[in-house]
């Protein structure tokens, strides 16, 4: 009989064992090899390999479209991820039984390397999404706890800042100067206007006095900041005096802790905030302050400066403008966020997809079992969310790149230029997307990983597997940088201003194009579907003509609501919060759904390749319908489609999940990242989940020693039944 101890051996070997496709070997098969990495092509046996081989398209040119020039640079950062052993010892998978302390530590050697490698780009926002992603894929504490410093920290200090902040900006990429962006308060999120914590200028030492007047204004969930950071960039209310009035927020760069032992400065409290739900590899941390002083340099004075003699001066008069400007570099955050998710929602999908190809269960004729892939219900679940990351991935590249093209141009002009310039209503359309884009892709990636988790069964429960970790890891995405349901009533906002403006005779404001449609409400004649069978309304173009009524039926809807309301009599803030059911949080994610189903559609129309292209549209179609799904009853009762079209529309999501069945595990291949990375036995790229799975089980730390505590279980430490039960 084999021993345990052989039996793990054997599992310690091949679970370190890759498997290794040969040149020869792809060689032989009947479709020429188009890339040695491609997994549709080079796959030889096995239950993926029967889904590879229906596959119309080859994932290796997926992978080419969907990652473009970036191509050779994501192979490069996921394979030092790979090989170095600072981030082989970094997965959750190998940290998970680590004291705080010491996943702490590991996390910060893994940035210092980071850092040595050189990996990040400043200045470009689309590589260092590259490199976010990558990184993000192996650990998410890793990417947002480099990011808030390397990117947040050194943003904020460089575009809020004026020459004499760059020298700080320097001695951070050495993590010299180790940063955080501090904003939140223990009271106050949401509403940063209202924080407490002030910077009041003594032109007399020529410095500002930063206070925190009580408990509930301490600074909280700071990442970076309970254990590493020694400058944080901080918002408080200015004043130029004691007695004086608050200016607004202003942002501010303190030194927290010595550079030299790393203690707290005098007068700042800073601490660690202890254990979260997930990302416990980041450090969120707390401070405060006790009438601490620093000098008049701490102010990021680009678009506001105090004097040495204490007088106010600002490129912007208008403190919601300036308020407005201040927070332009969070909307570079925001973009992210949906980046982030889009990239926790593929990672997900990707394991999910391969392991329902493997699992078999049931079937026609006993005994055989049919993959549950195979079965509509599975389909149903997962198809459309494979349909999403492939939309929101387009969505998010073609918001990085107009980002982009905003930041390029604000760093070319003067502060006092920018409000003057068709900047400020490209930022406005940019930050109108941020903040609906932001919550419609953690939204839709935490139901999505949760779908997930369901369909792999129990062996999806398994931390090992990943989902946890996913679906903890994406969690925060749905509150930090606003809570969701709260921020999107800015797109909503930013929507029925510009809805305003239309029906006032105002010329329409879109650099980018997002909102033209809205120019449709001028238009008497009603609008109907004119598809007449389930090939026609199944279309792209008629999947985002239906998107578009829709949006603009809650466009319409909102606005006669917000009206009502204030015909009633209610204020403005009232009846503003009367009309967020139903009415303007539904504005903004219609307005979302149809802003990335158009997107996609677009970035298909410019695919050179047939065979991708077929594909593509397949995905746009189910992505648009499953957005509409939970809203067929505004178009039907607009009258825009008939019940007869809905049914269609409701077989034809039927029909595509079953055609795009074959294509399911191609379409991931090109999504996932390396088995080394997606770190998941169920959702490797080999086919194998069973193996791997039980290599995990095998290998797991103790998983086959005697429990330390097997003697309580023995002999007097037995529990006697009923001997705590009261006499009584």
């Amino acid at each position: 009989m084999t021993s345990q101890l052989q039996l793990q051996e054997q599992a310690t070997k091949s679970s370190t064992v890759e498997p290794q496709v040969t040149m020869e070997a792809a060689s032989s098969t009947s479709t020429p090899l188009c890339h040695a990495s491609c997994l549709t092509c080079s796959s030889k046996s096995g239950p993926l390999h029967t889904y590879r081989k229906a596959s119309s398209f080859c994932s290796h040119q997926m992978k080419q479209l969907l990652e473009g020039k970036w191509l050779d640079r994501i192979r490069e950062i996921f394979d030092i991820l790979e090989r170095d052993p600072i981030f082989r010892a970094g997965t959750m998978n190998n940290m998970r039984d680590l004291t705080r302390d010491e996943w702490l530590e590991s996390v910060i050697e893994q940035v210092k390397r980071l850092v040595e490698y050189g990996l990040h780009a400043d200045g470009d926002p689309i590589a260092n999404a590259v490199f976010s992603e990558c990184v993000g894929c192996h650990n998410f504490s890793l990417v947002v706890r480099f990011s808030l410093h390397m990117l947040l920290f050194r943003l904020c200090c460089q575009f809020l800042g004026t020459q004499v902040h760059q020298t700080l900006a320097e001695k951070s990429k050495n993590l010299e100067v180790y940063g955080c962006f501090a904003l939140t308060e223990m009271s106050h999120g949401t509403n940063a206007k209202a924080i407490r914590t002030t910077a009041t200028y003594d032109a007399r030492t020529q410095e500002f006095i930063i206070h925190t007047p009580d408990m509930e204004a301490t600074k909280m969930w700071i990442g970076n900041l309970g254990k590493t950071a020694n400058h944080i960039v901080l918002w408080a209310h200015l004043h130029l005096s004691a007695t004086g009035p608050s200016l607004g927020i202003h942002p501010f760069v303190v030194q927290i802790r010595s550079l030299v032992d790393h203690h707290p400065m005098p007068g700042v409290l800073v601490g660690d905030m202890g254990h979260k739900l997930g990302q416990n590899g980041l450090d969120n941390g707390f401070v405060s302050f006790d009438n601490y002083r620093v000098s008049r340099d701490a102010l990021l004075n680009r678009f506001a400066n105090v004097t040495p003699d204490g007088r106010y001066e600002t490129v912007v008069e208008d403190p919601d403008k300036r308020v407005a400007l201040f927070f332009s570099a969070l909307s570079s955050g925001r973009v992210m966020i949906a980046y982030y998710s889009t990239c926790n929602l593929k990672m997900a999908v990707s394991i999910a997809v391969r392991y329902s190809a493997c699992r078999k269960q049931f079937g026609p004729n006993e005994p055989e079992e049919l993959p549950v892939l195979e079965y509509p219900l599975q389909q149903a679940r997962l198809l459309p969310l494979v349909a999403s990351a492939y939309a929101l991935h387009f969505y998010c590249w073609w918001q990085l790149d107009q980002f982009n093209n905003w930041w390029q141009q604000m760093q070319a002009v003067q502060p006092d230029q920018i409000l003057n310039s068709n900047m400020n209503e490209l930022l406005n359309e940019i930050h109108s997307l941020a903040s609906g884009s932001k919550p419609l892709a953690s939204w839709i990636a935490q139901s999505g990983i949760q779908t997930c988790r369901e369909a792999c069964g129990g062996h999806g429960y398994l931390a090992v597997n990943r989902f946890g970790e996913l679906r903890e890891d994406n969690d925060p995405n749905c509150t930090y940088e606003g809570d969701n349901s709260v921020l999107i009533q800015q797109t909503a906002k930013f929507l029925l201003t510009t809805l305003k403006a239309v029906l006032t005779g105002k010329k329409l404001k879109s650099p980018l194009g997002t909102v033209k449609y809205i120019e449709e409400v001028l238009v008497e004649d009603r609008i109907r579907c004119e598809a007449t069978n389930e090939s026609a309304v199944c279309q792209v173009d008629v999947i985002v003509a239906a998107l578009k009524q829709r949006a603009l039926t809650h466009l319409k809807m909102s606005a006669e609501r917000l009206q009502g309301k204030l015909g009633e009599g209610e204020d403005v803030f009232t009846a503003w919060n009367s009309s967020q059911v139903f009415y303007l949080q539904s504005t903004a994610i219609a307005h979302m759904d149809y802003t990335t189903t158009r997107v996609f559609a677009e970035q298909i129309a410019r695919c050179a390749q047939p065979q991708l292209k077929f594909v593509l549209e397949k995905l746009c179609v189910l992505y648009g319908i499953s957005r509409l799904q939970t809203d067929f009853i505004t178009l039907r009762e607009q009258d825009y489609m008939s019940s007869e079209q809905i049914k269609m529309l409701k077989h034809g999501f039927i029909n595509l999940c079953g055609q795009l069945k074959t294509e399911a595990v191609s379409l991931v291949d090109a999504l996932a990242p390396p088995d080394a990375i997606l770190n998941s036995p169920i959702g490797a790229s080999d086919g194998k989940p069973y193996q791997r799975l039980y290599n995990a089980m095998m290998t797991a730390p103790k998983s086959l020693e005697r429990a330390d505590w097997w003697k309580s279980l023995k002999g007097s430490q037995l529990p006697v039944p009923g001997s705590l039960k009261s006499k009584l």
